[in-house]
């Protein structure tokens, strides 16, 4: 079936608690509520208002967990309220509302049973009798549901239970779906296989770990590569999660089908789950254009201004693909005639990067997703970070097809084992063995550091000027990248 464009409001980590308990920013931590029109509103309200500026209109609204902090059972009653109220400021019913439990939301009961009573109170008190919930004796494994919007909107959502081996008694901390779940959600896929849906996986914990973050806490899924196959094998296009309080994305391709992964920032956690780590409170919307591209917009809360604005560290707006492996183009591109160029097998290109840089990593494959979606390139990475990693022999098999390599240079990057490693020794040497009639080998340098005296210096690489992007305009200059590649593909296909 076609499915019609729509957007969705994502929230994660709203932390409702009562003001002692100071976890919640919108009545502990804003000392300005006297002062300040935005917080005076409330979340819900600063929310509303924030959308409508922005002309977003979300269909959907997905909540994945930590709608409690640690536990509190006083915020129960405001948590309901606040969904209640967006929901009325919406105009949805209360059935477009996706929750799904995160860790705050499970207490550390000995007694396994009690665990989600809490989680169940509200679901109970929110939904009534639009939703039914699950009982007291329901197993971890078993809380997996399936929300329909496929009438209206052709989609469709399954909420996991990353919580499920929370277990104090057993020094169980760690995030998991497991495959018991799996299990149940495929045979809730059932009734509708073969209809070409748009599937959405509502999910806690991460299924993997974002470039930079070093918290020790058990934020990855102990299964999450299980996992992330199963939801690509599934032909799920997004995933959205919380957990981290960190706003990120993530758009791979797996065994053919592109996935986007999404992680919201906390829309209301007080300073402890913020300031450590130097986060924003936030929020995303999801605008989908297509069955392949969708635009995510990201805001966050600025207590000096009191407005919610553009986020920062990253393009405001990012690109999201996903789908088979030649989706179709973004909205935005111009429709052209076909190109006889287009049956043309893409060109496979290697990038290498150290992980600290993953996040310009992503920026850049924003810009080349537009390449990607022609069909005009393949993109290969090597990176220790990606839990979803294939294995070493098809990462040979990658260096020694690519036919060109970006090598993105950092400080980092010269110290991390990947400069001077077997991938990067090996495209060197495929570029002297082949007498300049490839592979490509191009330096992209992205943060200030001495590399004009390493092997890399005598390449000529990108910006043409020899200055490092960050911090200058990021867009500017990767589009600058973006267009060198194209031509360096027609080149090679010229050649």
């Amino acid at each position: 079936m076609a499915h019609p464009s729509f957007t969705l409001l994502h929230l994660t980590d709203l932390h409702f608690g009562a003001a002692p308990a100071k976890g919640h920013y919108w009545n502990s931590e804003a000392t300005e509520l006297d002062l300040a029109p935005q917080n005076r509103r409330g979340l819900a309200g600063s929310l509303v208002r924030d959308l409508r500026e922005q002309a977003l209109r979300p269909a959907l609204v997905i909540v994945t967990g930590d709608l409690l902090d640690r536990g509190a059972a006083d915020g129960v009653p405001m948590a309901v309220a606040f969904l209640g109220e967006l929901c009325a400021a919406l105009a949805l019913p209360r059935r477009c509302v996706v929750l799904v439990p995160g860790n705050h939301d499970v207490s550390r009961d000995p007694d396994p049973a009690r665990r989600y009573a809490l989680f169940d109170m509200l679901w109970a008190q929110f939904y009534g009798a639009e939703r039914a919930g699950f009982g007291p004796s329901t197993a971890p494994w078993e809380r997996v549901s399936r929300f329909d919007f496929v009438a209206d909107l052709g989609v469709e959502v399954i909420g996991f239970n990353s919580c499920e081996a929370l277990d104090p008694a057993g020094s169980q901390e760690h995030g998991s779906v497991g495959i018991a779940q799996l299990d149940r959600a495929e045979a809730l896929l059932e009734a509708t296989k073969g209809r070409d849906l748009f599937r959405i996986a509502a999910v806690h914990h991460h299924l993997m770990r974002p470039a930079g973050v070093h918290r020790d806490d058990f934020s990855v899924m102990d299964d999450a590569e299980l996992t992330v196959r199963w939801l690509a094998r599934q032909r799920f296009q997004l995933v959205l999660h919380g957990h981290q309080h960190l706003d990120w994305q993530d758009v791979r391709e797996i065994e053919g089908w592109w996935l986007s992964t999404a992680g919201g920032a906390s829309a209301g956690v007080a300073s402890y789950g913020r300031r450590a780590w130097m986060l924003q409170l936030g929020y995303q919307a999801v605008v989908v254009d297509s069955p392949g591209v969708a635009r995510r917009v990201r805001r966050e809360y600025d207590p000096q201004a009191r407005e919610w604005i553009a986020a920062g560290k990253g393009a405001a707006v990012q690109e999201l693909h996903f789908g088979a492996r030649l989706a179709a183009p973004p909205l935005s591109a111009p429709r052209a005639a076909p190109d006889p160029r287009r049956e043309l097998a893409p060109v496979d290109v290697f990038i290498m990067f150290a992980p600290k840089d993953r996040e310009l990593r992503d920026e850049l494959d924003t810009h080349l997703s537009a390449l990607c979606h022609a069909g005009a390139i393949r993109l290969h990475y090597r990176d220790s970070t990606d839990l979803g990693a294939v294995e070493q022999d098809a990462i040979d098999a990658a260096v020694e097809s690519a036919e060109i390599f970006l090598v993105l240079i950092s400080a980092d990057f010269l110290k991390s084992p990947y400069f001077g490693g077997p991938e990067l020794k090996r495209a060197l040497a495929r570029s002297r063995e082949s007498a300049g009639r490839g592979p490509l080998v191009i330096p992209i340098y992205l943060r200030r550091c001495d590399w004009k005296q390493t092997a890399l210096g005598a390449l000529r690489g990108l910006p043409r000027d020899d200055l490092p992007i960050s911090p200058r305009d990021h867009d500017e200059h990767f589009a600058a990248v973006a267009d060198a590649l194209r031509a360096a593909v027609e080149r090679l296909r010229r050649a």
